[in-house]
């Protein structure tokens, strides 16, 4: 990690040792070897200071191509899609590589997607890619929500904000009644 923030404030000099702290703590869950390349080629692509959240996502790049992923995206997951309609048909279940393609499908509805009309393609596409981005951003929220709450600390302390409201709540229609 020292010489990742070390890199850092060679390539910006104008990057604080409070700016490092706070980078150390954000990115201290990517393994080194992953945020070092991650870091090397943010600098390379940017002239000011790259955010936390650019440098994670580059690690995420690089951890899924060293893994031999092809990053899926939502123009191949219609291209996918729209070939399945003919090889198919609306009576069959297809099933797709991407999983966010197959959730994008269900949730769309196979046959509504297999019964479009040809004038329609283009509306039911446009609708597929917000749809496909849309599950991905949920996906990434619920994954980045899982890591977050892990230790169990905010749930307990939301366990225990709930009681202490059920608690005032109950003694003050206790104190309803006695009035």
């Amino acid at each position: 990690m020292d010489e990742v923030l070390a890199l850092i404030k060679c390539a910006y000099p104008k990057y604080t040792d409070e700016q490092a702290r706070v980078y150390g703590i954000c990115l201290k869950e990517i393994p080194d070897e992953v945020l070092k390349k991650a870091v090397v080629n943010v600098i390379k692509q940017s002239r000011f200071l790259p955010t936390i959240a650019e440098i994670i996502e580059e690690s995420k790049l690089v951890w899924q191509y060293a893994r031999g992923i092809e990053l899926p995206n939502a123009e191949q997951g219609w291209a996918e899609v729209y070939k399945a309609i003919g090889a198919v048909g609306p009576y069959r279940k297809p099933v797709f590589k991407d999983p966010m393609v197959q959730r994008t499908v269900e949730c769309m509805g196979w046959q509504s997607i297999c019964n479009m009309l040809e004038s329609d393609v283009p509306r039911v596409r446009d609708t597929f890619l917000r749809m496909y981005q849309n599950n991905t951003e949920r996906k990434e929220t619920a994954r980045r929500m899982r890591t977050t709450l892990a230790d169990g600390k905010v749930q307990a302390l939301v366990s225990r904000t709930a009681q202490h409201l059920l608690t005032q709540k109950g003694q003050e229609k206790e104190r309803r009644k006695i009035e």
